[in-house]
């Protein structure tokens, strides 16, 4: 057996926690590569514009879905696909709002109302709140203020268009404020796709998975050249939930495939009455390592932790909900970003939270705090980071499965048509 390394014997445990955000930061390191790259993405969120200026035309065009709610495609046209859009950021903890567990942000209903518990036809989801990479330069914190920017432009289009029809819906944006004093929109909400699905047999033609004008001022972008809860560490969540329960064993590597479906128990914190599952699983997400290999759910609590540096692909949605009594004034909006593809460019050295399981408000005063499967690819808006290249850190991670890696690509379909960047 080696010899303890003594930097490490000597390394506190916040040194520690700290050591991933200074190297990142080294000169040439991986904050350093993934800015070059995100300035030549195509459909980076800080490159792509909505209201467009007199040298760049809009990208982003506003379009109805089915149901009536908004998106936003790459063209005019009709037929446009929807926008896919690449941004990045830290993943910040959940008083913040990040939200990585089995019941996500499942809504158990207010307090007063019988209690709702995750059942089949839940929309489950876990969300990401996304904040500026700690320690990382002023390019980076440029970067990151221009994805906002992109944001805080579709969301004042969309209120301005409202006022000027005569109607003020509730609007819940996906962008927050770190800080209660100061509104200063620093932290971008995204959502994975729905955690559990039911899985249908193979049937031709059948479905694989059962799920259920205003001007506005434009904000202003940064330029490069203008200043400016438990300490015990865990592994692996599995491991923990096939200690509890001897009957429960996680899947080989084998078996861990995109769209795939586990047994919902492999997450430590599922079970109980909280979950009324009769036949929905556990879904394989498109959340991949650093070495671009698929994270399981049960180790996605690790890859997910706050402080690690992710890259998302993430398409634009503003859903309406009208009220049942015809209220307009109590009409409600909320603009969601729909990650189709996580990417965790390198995990945090914070240690896991060990989660526990949710327990029904009627069991407990206080509650526990804590689209449907793979879009087909589209045209130039929904690829661009098959050539995103990137050189992890190579210092051992703690906690992470994950690992470190020599280096990783994010996959995914070619960009067919080139677009500008920023000017």
């Amino acid at each position: 057996m080696s010899p303890p390394n003594q930097d490490d014997v000597n390394m506190s445990e916040v040194d520690r926690r700290f050591q991933c955000f200074i190297e990142r930061a080294e000169p040439a390191g991986l904050y350093d590569s993934v800015l070059e790259q995100m300035k030549a993405l195509p459909n980076a969120l800080s490159n792509i514009e909505y209201i467009g200026t007199k040298n760049h035309p809009p990208d982003l065009f506003k379009a109805d879905d089915w149901a009536k709610n908004t998106v936003f495609r790459d063209g005019p046209d009709k037929d446009a696909v929807e926008f896919r859009a690449a941004l990045i950021g830290e993943i910040a903890e959940p008083v913040f709002g990040t939200i990585v567990c089995a019941q996500g942000n499942h809504y158990d209903g207010r307090d007063g109302e019988p209690f709702k518990p995750v059942d089949d036809k839940s929309k489950v989801k876990d969300v990401l709140v996304l904040r500026v990479p700690t320690h990382c330069n002023v390019d980076l914190v440029n970067l990151f203020d221009n994805q906002t920017a992109l944001l805080q432009d579709i969301e004042n289009s969309e209120i301005a268009n409202d006022e000027a029809h005569g109607w003020s819906p509730n609007f819940k944006s996906c962008l927050k404020s770190a800080r209660q004093d100061i509104d200063s929109k620093d932290l971008i909400v995204i959502t994975t796709q729905k955690k559990y699905a039911i899985k249908v047999p193979a049937v031709a033609g059948a479905p694989k998975l059962v799920t259920t004008p205003k001007q506005v001022q434009r904000v202003k972008r940064k330029r490069d050249d203008e200043p400016s809860v438990d300490d015990t560490p865990n592994p692996d969540a599995g491991a923990s939930v096939a200690a509890q329960d001897p009957g429960i064993k996680l899947p080989s590597d084998d078996d861990i495939k995109l769209g795939a479906f586990y047994d919902p128990r492999v997450l430590e914190d599922y079970g109980g009455p909280y979950f009324e599952h009769l036949n929905a699983k556990l879904l394989q997400l498109d959340i991949r390592d650093a070495e671009n290999k698929l994270v399981p759910p049960w180790r996605q609590y690790a890859a997910l932790r706050p402080g690690s540096f992710v890259l998302a692909l993430v398409t634009i949605h503003i859903f309406t909900f009208k009220d049942p009594g015809f209220d307009r004034n109590r009409d409600r909006k909320n603009v969601q970003l729909s990650a189709h593809t996580i990417r965790v460019l390198d995990e945090s050295d914070n240690p896991v939270e060990i989660r526990k399981r949710p327990i029904p408000r009627t069991m407990n005063d206080a509650p526990t705090a804590s689209s449907s499967g793979p879009s087909t690819p589209g045209k130039s808006s929904t690829g661009g980071l098959s050539s995103f290249v990137f050189t992890p850190r190579s210092s051992p991670k703690k906690d992470g499965p994950s690992g470190s890696g020599s280096g990783g690509e994010l996959h995914g379909p070619d960009n067919k048509k080139k677009r500008g960047g920023r000017k």
